[in-house]
C-alpha cells in the first residue's frame, strides 16, 4: 500500500512540474514575440543586435532544456536551429535572410504555441 502511495506522489509531482513548466512556456510566449520583433526591425535596418540575438538564442537553449524534460517536440529543436541561423546571418551581413529566418521563426513559435502544446488557453 505504501509503495502505491508512493508511486501516485511521484506521478502526481511529475504532472504537476510538466504542468508548471508548460505555463512557464505561456508566460514567455510575450516575451520571445518581442524578441523578435525587436530583432526583426533591427535587422531591417541593417544595424542587428548581436548582443540581443545571442541572449535570445541562450535563453531559448535554456528553455528548451527545461521543457524537454516534461515535453518533447520537434518544433523546440528546429526553432533552437533558427536562433542559430540568425545569429550566423547577421554576422555574415545576410539582412534578408535573417529577416526571413526570423518570419519564419516567429510563425513556429505561434503554431506550437497555439496549435501543438497542450496548454489549456483559459489558464492564461
Amino acid at each position: 500500500m505504501k509503495r502505491l502511495v508512493a508511486i501516485l506522489v511521484i506521478i502526481l509531482i511529475l504532472i504537476v512540474l510538466g504542468l508548471l513548466s508548460i505555463w512557464r512556456l505561456s508566460q514567455d510566449m510575450d516575451v520571445y514575440v518581442s524578441r523578435i520583433d525587436t530583432i526583426q526591425q533591427s535587422v531591417e535596418q541593417k544595424s542587428p543586435d548581436l548582443s540581443l540575438i545571442a541572449q535570445t538564442r541562450q535563453d531559448w537553449e535554456n528553455e528548451m532544456q527545461l521543457l524537454t524534460l516534461f515535453l518533447y517536440h520537434s518544433a523546440l529543436d528546429e526553432m533552437a536551429e533558427k536562433w542559430l541561423e540568425v545569429e550566423l546571418f547577421c554576422r555574415e551581413g545576410n539582412y534578408s535572410a535573417a529577416h526571413n529566418t526570423l518570419s519564419l521563426l516567429r510563425q513556429d513559435w505561434e503554431q506550437l504555441y497555439f496549435q501543438e502544446l497542450p496548454i489549456p488557453q483559459n489558464i492564461l
